[in-house]
C-alpha cells in the first residue's frame, strides 16, 4: 500500500507517497538533510527508532 503523508520543509507543507509498511507505528516524521526521517515508537519509548528516507526517491506530489 502507498500512503500519503505531509512532508514540511522550509515552511511549506508537500504531500509525499510513501510505501505504508514504513509508516508503521510511525509517531512523526521530518525533513533532515534532504531526508525525510520517520520516527516510530518501540512500546513505551517515544522516537526510539527512525527512518531517513531520501526525498529523491519519493514521487513528491505539489
Amino acid at each position: 500500500d502507498i500512503t500519503r503523508v505531509n512532508e514540511y520543509h522550509d515552511g511549506v507543507f508537500r504531500n509525499v507517497y510513501i510505501s505504508t509498511s514504513w509508516l508503521l507505528m510511525a509517531a512523526s516524521y521530518h525533513v533532515h538533510n534532504g531526508s525525510l526521517q520517520i520516527y516510530k515508537n518501540i512500546g513505551q519509548s517515544r522516537c526510539a527508532q527512525s527512518i531517513l528516507v531520501d526525498t529523491s526517491l519519493l514521487k513528491n506530489l505539489k
